[in-house]
């Protein structure tokens, strides 16, 4: 039979904590920059993303096209987390338009 306290060291063996930075459209959907999170270990990057699918429906939008990191590393939905590793979702990003390019002017003499 278990003890309270036994419960309580077993639980505290399989939680990690992870800091996940939000980007972009991502952070108004959070309503926050960074937040802390506690995960059962082991646990990959796509317990992080069904987390906020799951808190945040507004995610499922971008959720296939995120791009996401590991301490700084681009890594894959598969990816392993570690107790305080630093995890970075990041929306996707387009490219500018025609309208938007600046055109260039010469200028007299060659200078720039």
């Amino acid at each position: 039979m278990h003890q309270q306290g036994d419960i309580i060291r077993d639980t505290l063996k399989s939680a990690m904590q992870v800091r996940v930075l939000f980007f972009g459209v991502l952070r108004d959907m959070a309503g926050q920059s960074a937040e802390v999170l506690n995960l059962s270990e082991p646990a990959t990057l796509n317990d992080v993303l069904r987390h906020y699918q799951a808190s945040i429906p507004a995610f499922h939008t971008v959720g296939r096209s995120l791009a996401m990191s590991i301490n700084q590393e681009y890594a894959g939905p598969q990816a392993k987390l570690h107790p305080g590793d630093e995890v970075a979702l990041l929306p996707p990003v387009s490219g500018g338009s025609k309208s938007s390019a600046v055109k260039s002017k010469s200028c007299p003499g060659g200078a720039v």
